[in-house]
């Protein structure tokens, strides 16, 4: 009977270390482009979080580990893998890529490149990050409610408009969110001028937009809405790589 106690006792204990429970969020939404919807989850922890979306291509799946400093994109089971040394030398790349199409823009015809800077300042160079000229500023401009959630309601210079609640108001503390500032830093050299969502989540009053936003709405139409906001006790093995994913070489590794 006491071999048994121990053998059960030993049992729990392994589960246990196996996959434990941490106090977390728990975020689902919706984001609305180009006639598609897709949904998207969040599980968030002070020094990690893990972001999931249902597109056409199947479930995608990023991780950020705050503490390990790097990522992984995930997609099909398969996985790449950056650190953060790997984010400063992409950012350094994409500057020195930059300056030289600017240099080569010069040479360019009047109307041929017209259409260059168009495309920069359109959705393909706000998706890479290329399309801010000036630093995005935000106006508040009126209080809405949405999904329930007092908000205000804020607009930008270039565009965008977005719905922010405090933390309190969704029930959770600004500490519940600090991963956001800490992903936004590690992600800098690639963001600089990209006006995302983490730089939303990261920013308290910097650029005149304060709370956390719970809808957005880009120049181009593009919707992000949050339907749920839940304090929740998250499994670990959540942020872990898992057994069956099996690792591709990163972008870093492409362009060396």
């Amino acid at each position: 009977m006491k071999i048994l106690n121990i053998l059960l006792f030993s049992v729990i204990v392994v589960s246990m270390l196996a996959s434990s429970l941490l106090a977390g969020v728990y975020i689902s939404g919706t984001v609305k482009d180009d006639g598609k919807t897709e949904n998207m989850e969040m599980f968030v922890l002070p020094d990690r979080m893990r972001f999931e979306t249902m597109t056409d291509k199947g479930k995608e799946i990023v991780i950020y580990r705050d503490d390990l400093k790097k990522f992984w994109m995930v997609n099909n089971d398969k996985y790449m893998e950056m650190t953060e040394e790997d984010m400063k030398k992409m950012g350094a790349q994409m500057n020195d890529a930059m300056k030289e199409m600017e240099k080569q823009m010069q040479s360019l015809p009047p109307e041929k490149r017209k259409m260059m800077e168009q495309m920069m300042k359109g959705k393909m160079g706000e998706k890479m990050g290329l399309s801010q000229e000036t630093k995005t500023e935000w106006k508040k401009v009126g209080s809405e409610k949405v999904n329930d959630w007092e908000c205000n309601k804020y607009k930008s210079n270039d565009g965008k408009t977005a719905w922010t609640a405090e933390p309190r108001e969704l029930g959770v503390t600004k500490e519940d969110f600090q991963v956001f500032e800490k992903a936004q830093n590690f992600f800098s050299e690639m963001m600089k001028n990209n006006d995302s969502f983490l730089k939303y989540t990261a920013t308290d009053d910097n650029d005149g937009l304060s709370g956390f936003p719970v809808k957005t709405v880009t120049s181009d139409g593009q919707e992000q809405i949050l339907n749920e906001v839940t304090k929740k006790d998250l499994d670990s093995n959540l942020f872990e790589l898992q057994k069956d994913w099996k690792k591709e070489n990163s972008p870093m590794m492409k362009m060396q």
